[in-house]
């Protein structure tokens, strides 16, 4: 099986697949969950555009069902969603989809402040937190970078949120 470094290295350099159903196969999947549609659309469009394969919704619920269904690389979320909001669904996923939250599959984005405190004291900084101003342009990089740290082992006994937002700020 091939390792998620080997994917984003195929969507880096696609002609270096055999063939394009093996291209096809190598796309990272994410799942992105929004209320905003304006958001969805832009992040849709701009993942796709670096390579990635993207399931958007603004409903939770469809979230939690379309992973029922289907398997994922990556599930993104604000954390503010309405009703449902996204802390709730990290809870619900990590029980039902543990995976995700062992394998720091999991992302909030905000633009709330004290992000780091509700992040900390919901997940237990098991998830990984991106701002809002850095994800506009720059989640395919956020989602690459934590491939090559998954696929790596981890420099220090830092949290992988913090070790990956820094750098990404700069």
């Amino acid at each position: 099986r091939e390792s998620l470094a080997q994917r984003i290295s195929a969507i880096n350099n696609p002609h270096s697949a055999s063939s394009p159903a093996k291209r096809e196969t190598r796309k990272i999947r994410v799942l992105f969950c929004d209320d905003s549609k304006a958001m969805r659309d832009s992040q849709k469009v701009v993942l796709e555009s670096q390579g990635f394969s993207v399931f958007s919704t603004g409903n939770p619920f469809e979230a939690l069902f379309k992973l029922k269904d289907e398997k994922f690389d990556f599930i993104v979320t604000d954390i503010s969603l309405g009703v449902f909001d996204g802390t709730k669904l990290f809870k619900s996923i990590e029980k039902e989809f543990p995976h995700y939250i062992q394998q720091k599959r999991f992302i909030f984005y905000t633009g709330i402040d004290e992000a780091h405190k509700v992040n900390i004291d919901v997940t237990g900084g098991r998830a990984i937190l991106v701002m809002k101003l850095d994800l506009q342009n720059r989640l395919g990089d956020v989602l690459k970078r934590l491939i090559t740290e998954a696929d790596s082992p981890p420099p220090s006994t830092t949290p992988l949120m913090m070790r990956v937002r820094l750098p990404i700020l700069t």
